[in-house]
């Protein structure tokens, strides 16, 4: 079941009682850089925060969130204006995800005054994903195998909005082989409990995130300014050579 404090700020707009840390002491948390697993029902109570506008930052619960992953079989195969493949996925915990392979494409000259168009390619951005499309027919190759409906995939991917729902744009794409699928059950199991309960920082600890945050923006003013100081530097010798021919 979905954490219901998150599943409550999704159906009412009212914020969890969980503290939202500042955004540079993000690093700390255990979420911020990992593929989080979470089922289809929990990804779509994922909620965005002002302020965060723009980052690609949601919330489950106060752990920010970036990466995703799931593994579940295929339930839908659509071709999305022959410039995305469209699949929807099944893990059977009362909802579904959709996830987005955006294709490649290559620009063609149309008509007789130099337009152009963009032709969608077999291949995709995701590697390993291919798409074979046809008068009456489209078919995805994930490792060079057909997909079909109940086809095991794992994915990799950061999380979108559309149209109020939560969707997946893919950023790698395996077949679910073997022991993958139990594995991937164990390391959901795993991540509930970590996404199940708020992050907690200790004030000593935020002290020290801030101080580093301050040290780095201080570090990154220090070598622009180096770095101006020697173009400077580089301009007026240029000038003065200039000066002398």
């Amino acid at each position: 079941m979905p954490n219901p404090t998150n599943a409550q700020y999704a159906m009412t707009g009212h914020p969890p009682k969980t503290p939202l840390y500042p955004a540079y002491t993000f690093r700390a948390s255990p979420t911020y850089f990992a593929w989080v697993r979470l089922p289809a029902t929990d990804i779509h109570t994922l909620r965005r925060e002002p302020g965060f506008e723009g980052q690609n930052i949601y919330f489950y619960l106060n752990h920010p969130i970036r990466f995703i992953c799931i593994t579940a079989p295929v339930v839908a195969i659509e071709d999305l204006f022959s410039r995305f493949v469209l699949l929807t996925l099944d893990d059977g915990s009362g909802a579904t995800v959709a996830v987005k392979i955006e294709r490649k494409t290559k620009e063609r000259p149309v008509g007789e005054w130099g337009g152009v168009a963009r032709e969608a390619l077999p291949e995709t951005v995701v590697e390993g994903v291919r798409v074979k499309a046809g008068r009456g027919a489209f078919e995805v190759f994930v490792e060079g195998v057909r997909v079909d409906i109940g086809t095991v995939l794992k994915v990799k991917g950061v999380v979108e909005t559309w149209r109020d729902q939560r969707q997946m744009l893919a950023k790698r794409i395996v077949l679910a082989r073997g022991m993958t699928e139990v594995l991937e059950w164990e390391e959901l199991a795993r991540w509930r409990g970590i996404v199940g309960q708020p992050w907690v920082l200790s004030q000593e600890r935020v002290r020290e995130l801030d101080a580093e945050e301050r040290r780095w923006i201080e570090e990154k003013r220090r070598k622009r300014e180096e770095k101006r100081a020697m173009q400077e530097k580089h301009e007026r010798k240029r000038r003065k050579l200039e000066r002398n021919v």
